[in-house]
């Protein structure tokens, strides 16, 4: 392989970007939308129901946080749907193998399309929910934003080649069936997005150390050191599982994909 054929597939891959970019920008004002009512009905919960009810604001902003990422789960899986289908009735995938293009840089190109998409839904609310539940409101200046929103699309990321893994793993029946019960909402649930993993140590070690090797821990722990000083993990170490998940999960996802993709 030489430099003009790395050359020609990035060209090819951002051409692909491109083209999805185009469909993506059709469906913006919508997906505005939708982010618009999303935040609005967070913010009467996190902003005014909690603490109402008497819920301490040094909660109220982990937990927020850790439903932040609930919700880019919930809208990288409303997008790898789309590929789950195609694998099994629309077939656009056999147009993408034609192309001068190996099958990992096709694959990066949907992990990227999705990354664009979640973001573009999650984190300006994310930000802006954070803006107006962090207090006092000083404590805003103190947050290094840049490391905020490299780890959130970090996290987009992760859940992309999760769920790409999975779409070329099981068939459209058993994702559509199955996927939840059996596989995402334990990832979920055996994670510290619902509370802070400080609490779980003191109830029940055995469980921290089953949440700890969960990628999402790792996660909404790495947003909750950023945004309120939490040092329940060391930062460095929620990165390294992070990014170690991601090249683990991609490297998975192209042998799956490759294996389903076989014609012989």
């Amino acid at each position: 392989m030489n430099y003009s054929h790395i050359n020609l597939y990035f060209r090819t891959t951002f051409q692909l970007l491109a083209h999805t970019l185009l469909l993506f920008k059709r469906r913006m004002v919508g997906l505005a939308i939708d982010a618009l009512i999303l935040f609005i009905a967070r913010y009467l919960v996190f902003g005014r129901l909690f603490p109402l009810i008497g819920m301490p604001r040094e909660i109220i902003v982990p937990v927020y946080i850790g439903s932040m990422v609930m919700i880019v789960l919930f809208s990288c899986f409303s997008i790898i749907d789309k590929l789950v289908t195609d694998l099994d009735e629309t077939r656009f995938i056999d147009y993408l193998q034609t192309l001068a293009l190996p099958l990992p840089f096709i694959l990066l190109s949907k992990i990227i399309a999705a990354v664009i998409e979640i973001t573009f839904i999650s984190l300006p609310q994310f930000l802006l929910g954070i803006a107006l539940l962090v207090e006092p409101f000083e404590q805003l200046y103190t947050i290094n934003w840049l490391a905020v929103i490299t780890t959130h699309i970090l996290t987009c990321i992760f859940f992309a080649t999760l769920l790409l893994t999975f779409a070329f793993t099981y068939s459209r029946q058993w994702f559509m069936s199955n996927i939840w019960p059996r596989r995402l909402t334990p990832i979920l649930l055996i994670s510290s997005v619902t509370f802070p993993l400080s609490i779980v140590w003191d109830i029940s070690p055995t469980i921290w150390h089953c949440m700890i090797v969960n990628p999402t821990t790792h996660a909404v722990e790495a947003l909750r050191s950023l945004i309120v000083g939490s040092n329940d993990l060391p930062l460095m170490v929620n990165y390294m599982v992070l990014i170690t998940s991601c090249l683990v999960l991609f490297i998975i996802s192209c042998y799956k994909a490759r294996k389903r993709l076989d014609a012989i």
